[in-house]
């Protein structure tokens, strides 16, 4: 089912019923920019090759590299650029985060009895106030704290935050979180039904 088109992304959510839920978002790849560029930089080189040394000046040619350079490097953020990112929510078992880019794909498991909850949390940056959804992990003894600064062995666990590349709206944030809850059954979810 889609529910969101916005400008940048698309948001898409599988529901499987009791079983789960795949919670997606796509924005476009880049491949017809790499196109355009590889296209740009082959014209540049064929009439380079058709010129002689002597018809160049140094202008010209220090002009021709650093838009070689800059080329290159735009190519390697495209192919590294993430386009898609889905949330495999199974009940009873775990989330499964999976994220894509044109150089491949790769995925995080999260087993039910490392994850604390799935929340939606403020960050301050410079001049604004930004949203994320993050998974809080368990700590060995079973609380769940901010981690600290430093990266030793005594520093609690990290926040795992979710759709970073995309920067959802608060609006569709709270959408995924909503799934969440409802199909992730978490045991301190349901020790607090139990004692009800």
């Amino acid at each position: 089912m889609l529910l969101t088109v916005n400008s940048g992304y698309k948001l898409t959510v599988d529901d499987y019923r009791d079983q789960g839920a795949k919670i997606t978002m796509t924005k476009k790849k880049g491949l017809k920019q790499i196109v355009c560029i590889l296209v740009i930089l082959v014209s540049y080189f064929a009439t380079f090759v058709k010129l002689k040394a002597t018809d160049i000046s140094k202008i010209q040619f220090y002009v021709g590299i650093i838009m070689t350079i800059a080329a290159l490097l735009y190519i390697i953020y495209q192919l590294r650029r993430v386009y898609s990112e889905s949330l495999l929510i199974i009940a009873s078992i775990g989330v499964t985060v999976q994220q894509s880019c044109l150089l491949g794909t790769s995925s995080t498991f999260y087993e039910l009895r490392q994850i604390q909850d799935i929340v939606i949390i403020e960050a301050v940056t410079m001049s604004n106030i930004i949203f994320q959804l993050v998974i809080l992990p368990k700590q060995n003894d079973h609380t769940c704290l901010i981690p600290e600064a430093d990266n030793t062995t005594n520093s609690k666990q990290r926040l795992h935050p979710l759709f970073q590349c995309f920067r959802p709206k608060l609006k569709d944030l709270q959408t995924i979180y909503r799934h969440t809850q409802e199909k992730l059954i978490l045991p301190s979810h349901v020790h607090s039904l139990d004692n009800r």
